[in-house]
């Protein structure tokens, strides 16, 4: 009787907007992405075709791999050190990785994509943890939307900007030019104030007892694990998962090569990423708010 009442799409009261102060460090987060994947995603979709052999799909690999032990890591560094500078670090490893780009040295490269590879386990940890911190429960998705809106714009700007550039003068000019705008990225990090719901740490505790430096390493990384493995939804969403990687393989590594054939068309892939740019960030845009209006169980 009235079940329509439940309905989600249905709210028995009108809950309030993000305030501005939950709205600072969610738009901050979104223009420093902005900026830092502005050069590094404009520049992973070129490095197959820019660089010389196999180097660029050596880094993408090598850089990616890193990624899956980094993220054993990433919970305890995100609580010893905080969300914000651990975000700063996360995202220094991007622009270094732009720099090295720079060089056309192979070792270089590579060993770089190492270090890109622990920034970028870092860096998602601590930007989850911190728009978490930043949102009050019923504006979750919202701000998740704007965040993913305006950090999906790089997509645009990048790609257009990389268009310009390579029509212009050199893929070394765009390098350069792109370390420049990872290190804004860097810098607007610094913006970010302390959260409006920071999560809760054992550090907080006074009753809680004094832990090893090995314990508070591990420790974070076994409940981790242990939530993982407990829940059968990561089981549900592995398939997804895996099929997410391998078509960012595809789309990073050969598609460029697809209607780039030699260096004269190298130009043109910038143009066709454009218009995954301006998708990827009408799809934000929605799901964030769809995520609020139905919820994330189905």
């Amino acid at each position: 009787e009235n079940w329509w009442m439940e309905s989600p799409l249905l709210p028995k009261q009108k809950l309030p907007p993000p305030s501005w102060e939950e709205l600072w460090n969610v738009i901050v987060m979104g223009i420093a992405f902005f900026f830092t994947f502005s050069a590094y995603n404009t520049l992973q979709n070129l490095i197959t075709t820019l660089l010389h052999g196999n180097t660029g799909f050596i880094s993408l690999c090598v850089l990616y791999v890193s990624v899956c032990p980094s993220l054993l890591f990433a919970p305890s560094l995100c609580d010893s050190l905080g969300t914000k500078l651990t975000m700063v670090f996360g995202s220094l490893g991007y622009t270094l990785y732009v720099v090295s780009l720079a060089s056309i040295n192979s070792a270089v490269i590579i060993a770089f994509s190492v270090v890109i590879g622990f920034g970028a386990a870092i860096l998602w940890v601590a930007q989850g943890v911190q728009i978490t911190a930043c949102s009050a429960p019923h504006n979750l998705g919202l701000n998740n939307g704007i965040f993913w809106g305006v950090f999906q714009c790089s997509g645009i700007a990048g790609n257009l900007a990389a268009y310009y550039v390579l029509s212009k003068t050199s893929h070394t000019v765009l390098f350069y030019g792109a370390s420049g705008v990872s290190a804004i990225g860097v810098l607007l990090l610094f913006a970010l104030r302390v959260p409006m719901f920071p999560p809760k740490s054992r550090a907080d505790d006074p009753h809680a007892p004094e832990e090893s430096c090995m314990t508070k390493t591990l420790e974070p990384m076994r409940i981790s694990i242990r939530a993982l493995l407990s829940t059968m939804n990561s089981v549900k969403i592995a398939p997804a998962l895996f099929f997410t990687g391998f078509e960012l393989a595809f789309v990073t590594g050969e598609f460029p090569k697809v209607f780039a054939t030699d260096s004269d068309q190298e130009a043109s892939i910038p143009l066709v990423f454009v218009a995954w740019g301006i998708a990827e960030v009408v799809g934000a845009l929605c799901v964030g708010k769809v995520s609020d209006l139905v919820g994330r169980k189905p």
